[in-house]
């Protein structure tokens, strides 16, 4: 079985068509390992979506966000962000039947483990996993294998890469085969901004946008 795994979709719904039609034809399910919504400006449309195509959604920090009505959290940029996308966020009974996980053969997916950013250079001595892991949530994507075989994968952001927002990041999982396939495409970010501009956003989220093009 191939599964096409996404995460860190963030309202992105430019990058999220371009993945689904790169790589939909190619699986026979997909995963999106939670963030679906905040950041960019078509939450809705990107949670539409991912229903439309009987994607196995699992919850994200954003997505509890959502559904606490608040972000909590002491980022002055993520709460400027929260305040624009939320208020007009028409999905809450939709993301509340997200899953916390997604198992399947050796593999457990979900949106982070202990609460925690994961990135290429961290040290993950402390770290126990009894299947090997596909996460997301630090937008950095990394394929580790930890001391008793396990592996740590995290697949990147669809909709928001840290480093270069014009780049998207996932993964394909041959389950059988315990094959991890890494997947990169390129797109046009700037419309992203216009609609951003379009709708209102502050100028501080704006700039941090503008700040990721390469």
């Amino acid at each position: 079985m191939r599964l096409l795994v996404i995460g860190d979709v963030h309202g992105n719904i430019i990058a999220l068509e371009k993945v689904l039609q790169a790589f939909q034809n190619e699986v026979d399910a997909i995963v999106s390992h939670g963030d679906v919504v905040n950041y960019g400006p078509w939450s809705n449309e990107c949670v539409a979506l991912l229903k439309e195509v009987d994607c196995q959604n699992l919850m994200g920090n954003h997505e509890e966000a959502y559904l606490q009505g608040a972000y909590n959290g002491k980022s002055d940029l993520v709460k400027a962000f929260f305040a624009v996308t939320y208020k007009d966020f028409i999905y809450l009974d939709e993301i509340r039947n997200y899953r916390e996980y997604f198992e399947i053969g050796e593999f457990l997916i979900r949106h982070t483990i202990n609460d925690s950013y994961y990135y290429p250079d961290s040290d993950l001595t402390d770290v126990v996993l009894t299947k090997n892991t596909i996460i997301g949530h630090s937008h950095y994507a990394f394929h580790r294998t930890l001391s008793n075989g396990k592996t740590l994968t995290n697949t990147g952001s669809v909709g928001q890469n840290r480093k270069n927002l014009s780049k998207i990041e996932c993964i394909i999982l041959e389950v059988e085969k315990k094959q991890i396939i890494p997947k990169t495409l390129i797109y046009d970010p700037i419309p992203i901004i216009n609609e951003m501009r379009v709708k209102k956003f502050p100028e501080i989220c704006i700039q941090y946008y503008q700040s990721k093009l390469r």
